[in-house]
């Protein structure tokens, strides 16, 4: 009888054990899905994305302000969001935080790998009228601003001696700098401190177009000289004469390198220019870089 009487208690406790484990798990699985709705339960960084290099091989190679062909009659979706399908065409990421998202107007899915071109197959205009973009790898959404060009403090300089071209692009194109070579030893009694060969300038680059994964071809559209180009002026015992911006002079073209542009095929004259810029990488550049087509001529970005 006793012996019995202890079986059944045992029975009874492992029930209650069951119950109890099915219970707070049961309460375990409504809190998890609870809390998901305020805070995810791990928070983790989202994982970098990078498109394949082969997944550019079929894209067309379009200016970036110009329309790619649609090849499909628009979709819309319940939540007003336009879908058409394209031609493949290539879009620069020049933002290494630009977001990639799982859906047009979607949730924060990854970043970027890596800045460079990558291929766009379909578009999508969402109720806001905002424009976006499919990747090709499939891995998400991105997007479109008018903005293609980074914001960019750059320097034409041989690090040898007292002059400099500096150079301030902003992301519409427009830019603006400063020319300025100083000598000492070129003194007067009128200019006893010397003379400066002086020159600020504006300008605006257009026709952004996409050459390849890591370079972009910029048409410069007018450069103008603020400082009175060809005049002399005496000021703080110093001689200053306004000349025009050298680096920026005798080209339309020019291209714009991402980091991680190889350059082992470019000429020794240009690479003799961005030896600052070689340093992480042997044959790639390590910052962006831009490149004067007719004089080889280069401006290298600052780090600080």
């Amino acid at each position: 009888m006793k012996k019995a009487i202890a079986i059944l208690i045992m029975v009874v406790m492992v029930f209650n054990l069951s119950a109890c484990s099915f219970v707070m798990g049961k309460t375990e699985n409504v809190f998890s899905r609870i809390k998901g709705l305020i805070i995810p339960e791990k928070a983790t960084e989202p994982s970098g994305e990078s498109v394949p290099e082969e997944s550019l091989s079929d894209a067309t190679n379009p200016p970036v302000t110009t329309s790619p062909t649609v090849t499909t009659a628009p979709v819309v979706d319940k939540n007003g969001v336009q879908y058409v399908k394209v031609e493949p065409y290539l879009f620069m990421v020049t933002n290494p935080d630009r977001i990639i998202f799982d859906a047009p107007n979607g949730a924060y899915s990854k970043i970027f790998d890596e800045i460079g071109a990558y291929t766009i197959v379909e578009e999508a205009i969402d109720a806001n009228g905002v424009k976006w973009g499919k990747l090709k790898s499939g891995v998400g959404w991105v997007m479109f601003d008018d903005n293609v060009l980074p914001e960019l403090e750059m320097t034409f300089s041989s690090g040898v001696g007292a002059w400099r071209t500096q150079l301030d692009i902003y992301s519409d194109g427009t830019f603006v700098g400063t020319y300025s070579d100083s000598d000492m030893g070129d003194i007067d009694t009128e200019y006893p401190g010397g003379t400066v060969y002086y020159c600020e300038f504006r300008g605006k680059f257009t026709d952004i177009t996409i050459v390849d994964r890591y370079t972009l071809s910029l048409t410069l559209d007018y450069l103008n000289e603020t400082t009175p180009t060809g005049e002399t002026e005496y000021k703080n015992n110093m001689r200053f004469v306004y000349t025009t911006p050298y680096g920026m002079d005798d080209c339309e073209e020019f291209f714009l390198y991402l980091p991680r542009k190889e350059v082992t095929n470019l000429s020794d004259s240009f690479k003799s220019w961005i030896s600052n810029a070689l340093v992480a990488y042997k044959d790639s550049t390590d910052r962006y870089v831009l490149h004067n087509i007719e004089t080889d001529f280069a401006f290298v970005e600052n780090i600080y």
